[in-house]
Order: structure tokens, then C-alpha cells, then sequence
């Protein structure tokens, strides 16, 4: 099935939002 891709891919985008609220968060502390 090509789902498992589609959520591979979801996953990859979550993590990149995460890294930047991070970075975001970070900078602010």
C-alpha cells in the first residue's frame, strides 16, 4: 500500500515543525 508512504511522510513533516518550535523556543528562553 502506498499509505504507509503517505504517513512516512506526514511524520517527516511533523518532526521538521517540531525542530523549529524548538528552535523557535530556544531562542525566546
Amino acid at each position: 500500500f502506498g499509505y504507509d508512504h503517505m504517513e512516512e511522510d506526514e511524520r517527516a513533516e511533523m518532526e521538521e515543525k517540531q525542530r523549529e518550535i524548538m528552535k523557535k523556543l530556544q531562542i525566546l528562553r
